[in-house]
């Protein structure tokens, strides 16, 4: 196996760690490599080596995340497919949304154990404090990405 499909097929079984679809990764993972960076259906049939219906799934599945765009170029009548436009702040956003979630949780569980003694509350407090401290840190650490991300591209002009 060359080295272009190792590194597919290592995104591929990632994701599906991940409990997600490893097909999913794989198309993920061609189309960061691809040239040019966008593909259409039978490109990603073909370079995948993967049905249609597979990958047609796992499409939906993308663009539903909004991983992957579906676009057509000016005179074509084919959709093509690309990486959506700053998906990995998005898939972190949705992971720190997930851990407001658990924030919640544990407040509630906190308001179900007032008045137990702190041994009983200890691990609900813990739960509180751990996910607060990534609700408060998050937004700071994504507007100092932003700014790197920022000057970079002031950078590059």
């Amino acid at each position: 196996m060359d080295e272009q499909n190792k590194f597919i097929d290592d995104i591929g079984f990632y994701f599906e760690n991940l409990g997600l679809q490893r097909t999913g990764g794989r198309i993920m993972a061609y189309l960061m490599i691809c040239e040019p960076p966008y593909q259409s259906m039978p490109e990603l049939v073909e370079a995948l080596q993967a049905s249609k219906s597979t990958i047609s799934v796992a499409l939906w599945q993308l663009q539903t995340f909004h991983l992957v765009e579906r676009f057509r170029l000016p005179g074509k009548r084919r959709e093509y497919f690309r990486l959506g436009t700053e998906i990995w702040e998005r898939s972190l956003q949705a992971r720190m949304d997930e851990m407001a979630g658990f924030k919640q949780l544990a407040m509630r569980g906190l308001h179900l154990l007032e008045g137990k003694s702190p041994e009983v509350r200890q691990r609900l407090e813990q739960m509180d404090e751990f996910f607060g401290f990534f609700q408060r840190e998050f937004p700071k650490l994504m507007e100092q990405w932003r700014e790197l991300r920022r000057q970079k591209t002031e950078k590059s002009e």
